[in-house]
């Protein structure tokens, strides 16, 4: 299973997604962007 790409470096968490993405890798970055919102909001 594939999840990224990823941009580093950024202020803050930056997810792209290309136009060929699939349902299930859409949910998956979903998850991994609420994620990393939630771990934002604790600093």
């Amino acid at each position: 299973m594939t999840v990224g790409p990823f941009l580093l470096g950024a202020a803050k968490s930056v997810h792209i997604l290309t136009p060929a993405a699939t349902v299930r890798r859409i949910i998956n970055m979903t998850a991994v962007a609420s994620t990393n919102a939630n771990v934002g909001k604790a600093k």
